[in-house]
């Protein structure tokens, strides 16, 4: 039985945009997620540039022929 699975979702509306404002609440919560998903991130490749220490992502689906929607995890 997992009794500490701490998880987050935000919806971030173009994540490329904040990137360094999700860094800055990841500070400021002192909790490490397990899991942290992201919709709307409006990515439209498998390139992105989040970069996150102790973190990884690895899961998402991307719409390659429009803008909007996405998630990630």
């Amino acid at each position: 039985m997992i009794s500490n699975f701490p998880i987050l979702h935000l919806n971030d509306r173009s994540l490329r945009n904040k990137v360094d404002d999700l860094k800055l609440l990841m500070v400021n919560l002192h909790l490490k997620f397990t899991v942290i998903g992201i919709s709307e991130t409006w990515f439209q490749n498998d390139a992105h540039d989040v970069e996150m220490i102790g973190y990884e992502f690895n899961i998402h689906k991307n719409r390659p022929d429009r803008s909007g929607g996405v998630v990630g995890l």
